[in-house]
């Protein structure tokens, strides 16, 4: 019998945008809090643009760091608004924001205002910087942290421009090399000084040159490093010649770490992405079956699967306002002059932006 998921009746504002702060917002939803994503009336969240557009309003990036939220859209331009986010910050146990420090206080959402009205809220602030410092005040993304962290100087082709990683990294293991077989790549992690002993006495058993596994030059870290390009030389030769599926194998039987450096379609189908339910199905009501990422962690006992599709824009108005007590009349006056904006109304887009 599954249990209770360990966040259920815990509510949660989302007051973010991009990636940072809705993963935040995702996680949580999947462990059972009700989530309430909070967006501007118009174009919402730039996520909602993010590359692979579906439509004029989601993205499969949107889809994937929003499902299972329910979905507002608020003018807080409107007094109306503002006693709206007020309200609904009085009723949650959690709000979640990664703008500009001091950027939410303009509009009474900020730490100081809230916490004096809702003493029991946890107020998640997510920045580039932190709060304090001479840049504390700067926007921050990925490109700008592979720059500023020094991880971008320290790859690459000396002499030559640094590259781009092109991903959101939160940590990296430095001590992968990659070599190309006969009909793909593959990484070999036998960095450590008994994996390359295992690793080279069986290159040299398996057609490799001989004295490869027993050459003393090779067995430690620094040796290894002072010879790269010759070693290099012996692996890309020997490696070349092969399959992939082949040299993992060889390497499977001395206890050598090692991958295939997959395609998407390739990682969607791994026995043990399956295995682990890393992709889920959704059925959305206007795109069909949408096959999203799950969740990498685990409850015991606990089904985090989220089968809720990410909110239209404004979807649950309605619902969340009258939940706060507002008057169905007070909802009505509300969506009328904009105050609450639903996907496809036009009428005060363009004026509050």
């Amino acid at each position: 019998m599954s249990q209770a998921l360990p966040l259920a009746g815990i509510r949660v504002i989302d007051y973010s945008h991009f990636l940072a702060g809705p993963y935040v917002g995702r996680c949580l939803a999947a462990l059972g809090a009700e989530v309430i994503k909070v967006e501007r009336p118009g174009s919402g969240d730039a996520g909602r643009q993010h590359a692979f557009t579906l439509d004029d309003q989601q993205s499969g990036y949107f889809l994937q760091m929003n499902m299972g939220k329910q979905g507002v859209s608020v003018n807080m331009k409107d007094p109306r608004g503002k006693a709206f986010m007020q309200r609904l910050a009085d009723s949650a146990d959690v709000f979640i924001e990664n703008y500009r420090p001091g950027a939410l206080d303009k509009l009474g959402l900020g730490y100081a205002e809230l916490s004096v009205r809702n003493p029991r809220l946890v107020y998640c602030s997510i920045s580039a910087y932190g709060h304090t410092g001479p840049d504390a005040h700067r926007a921050g993304f990925g490109l700008i942290a592979e720059a500023k962290s020094g991880i971008m100087q320290m790859v690459g082709v000396p002499g030559e421009a640094p590259p781009l990683l092109r991903i959101s990294l939160g940590d990296m293991y430095t001590g992968i090399h990659a070599f190309r077989a006969a009909d793909g790549d593959l990484v070999i992690a036998a960095q450590v000084d008994d994996a390359w002993q295992r690793f080279a006495a069986m290159l040299e058993a398996n057609g490799g040159p001989e004295g490869f596994g027993s050459d003393n030059r090779y067995h430690d870290l620094n040796g290894r490093n002072a010879h790269r390009e010759a070693i290099l030389a012996v692996v890309r030769d020997w490696a070349g010649a092969r399959s992939v599926a082949e040299i993992l194998a060889l390497l499977d039987s001395v206890d050598i770490p090692s991958a295939k450096v997959q395609r998407i379609d390739e990682v969607s189908a791994d026995p043990q992405i399956q295995a682990r339910n890393m992709v889920i199905e959704q059925l959305h009501p206007r795109y069909g079956t949408l096959r999203l990422p799950n969740l990498p962690f685990r409850f015991s006992g606990c089904d985090t699967t989220i089968h809720q599709v990410a909110p239209d824009l404004g979807q649950h108005n309605a619902e969340v306002a009258a939940a706060l007590g507002f008057s169905p009349e007070e909802i009505t006056a509300m969506q009328a002059d904009g105050v609450l904006f639903t996907h496809g109304d036009t009428r005060r887009a363009t004026a509050t932006q």
